[in-house]
């Protein structure tokens, strides 16, 4: 697979690139804009470090059904369980 440019870039240019990509995207949003946007991509930031941190610290599964939508009902029978406690 090729490596994106934003993988080969080092630290300061990407600081750069995402100083440079906030405000011009920021410019042509209004405040709630900006706002939702920003929190968006802030879960989303979140969320793909979560699941980073999930796929370290578990060893590779063995069971056959890992699938997506496998998980998922899983997820959501564990969410359900913790919300009758």
């Amino acid at each position: 697979m090729e490596e994106s440019i934003l993988f080969s870039l080092d630290a300061e240019q990407q600081v750069l690139l995402a100083a440079l990509l906030a405000i011009l995207v920021a410019d042509k949003l209004n405040e709630d804009q900006q706002n939702i946007l920003g929190n968006f991509f802030e879960a989303l930031g979140q969320n793909i470090l979560l699941i980073q941190a999930i796929v370290s610290s578990n060893p590779p599964s063995t069971k056959s059904d890992s699938s997506p939508i496998h998980k998922f009902k899983t997820c959501k029978k564990a969410l359900l369980r913790y919300s009758r406690i």
